[in-house]
C-alpha cells in the first residue's frame, strides 16, 4: 500500500479520491493543498514516519463559535 500511495502517477488520480471520499471526510483542505501535500508525501522515505496519539484523557472538550465539537489536546497530560 505505501509503494503504491507514493507512486507518482497517484497525483493524476487524487482528484477522482477526492470526489469519492468528500462525503466521508471534513477538512478545511482544499483540493490544491491536498495536491501540494501528495508531492511533497511521495519523497517521504517510511522509515521517517512515525505515528503518535493521544487519549481521551489527554483531550478537553470544547465547541467552536460555529458549534463544531472538537478535542482540545492538554499539554500538561501529554508526553512526548
Amino acid at each position: 500500500m505505501w509503494s503504491q500511495l507514493k507512486s507518482p502517477d497517484i497525483i493524476p488520480r487524487i482528484p477522482g479520491l477526492w470526489s469519492a471520499l468528500s462525503g466521508s471526510v471534513k477538512t478545511d483542505l482544499g483540493l490544491d493543498d491536498l495536491l501540494s501535500l501528495a508531492r511533497v508525501g511521495i519523497d517521504v522515505k517510511p522509515q521517517r514516519v512515525h505515528s503518535y496519539y493521544i487519549g481521551r484523557s489527554e483531550t478537553i472538550d470544547w465547541v467552536t463559535d460555529e458549534g463544531w465539537q472538537v478535542l482540545l489536546p492538554r499539554l500538561d497530560k501529554i508526553q512526548l
